[in-house]
């Protein structure tokens, strides 16, 4: 069956919490804008429709859905996986992807995409926090893929804040299937 609600009226119904890697906080101003709002990291891809399409989405969030950003600046400072290339079975298709991806052997990943899924999954992360004093909400420009928190009464949108780079990668690494068995 099909629901007489629009797509983001049921968004805003089903959907309890909504992790999005994207953007740097406070701002991304007077720097090049993070490329999962403007498409900036592949060539071949069309920045105008990714900035255009960051700034709709980002700015008609349903306010019943927490949303939590998780910025460049998170996932930079915190590096996991690198025990895979040596724990990990040699068949290991992660092991491999960890190896190729890294540069080697012994060379863990910026956490971007781990950070982001534990927050959406746990609610949080140990060593990252929820911005607790930044009431507010993200902008996007829609013509530059730059971003901006506008501060404002406190809201259903927050920003992840590093306490302890060395806290999450523990957590991180820990979940990482590095054994047989």
């Amino acid at each position: 069956e099909h629901s007489p609600l629009s797509g983001l009226s049921l968004f805003g119904q089903k959907v309890f919490r909504l992790a999005i890697m994207g953007g740097r906080y406070p701002s991304s101003k007077g720097q090049r804008c993070e490329c999962n709002f403007c498409a900036a990291a592949w060539g071949g891809i069309d920045h105008r429709a990714a900035v255009q399409a960051s700034a709709h989405v980002v700015e008609r969030l349903p306010a019943s859905v927490d949303v939590v950003f998780s910025g460049l600046e998170v996932g930079l400072r915190v590096v996991t996986g690198a025990a895979l290339s040596t724990c990990a079975p040699a068949a290991s298709p992660l092991r491999q992807a960890y190896v190729d991806y890294g540069g080697g052997v012994d060379r863990g990943r910026y956490s971007w995409d781990l950070i982001t899924m534990h927050v959406a999954a746990a609610g949080g992360l140990p060593g990252v926090r929820r911005c607790s004093d930044c009431g507010g909400v993200n902008v996007v420009d829609a013509s530059s893929g730059a971003n901006a928190w506008r501060r404002g009464p406190a809201a259903n949108q927050t920003y992840l804040v590093l306490e302890d780079a060395a806290d999450a990668q523990r957590v991180i690494d820990r979940l990482l299937p590095t054994r047989n068995g």
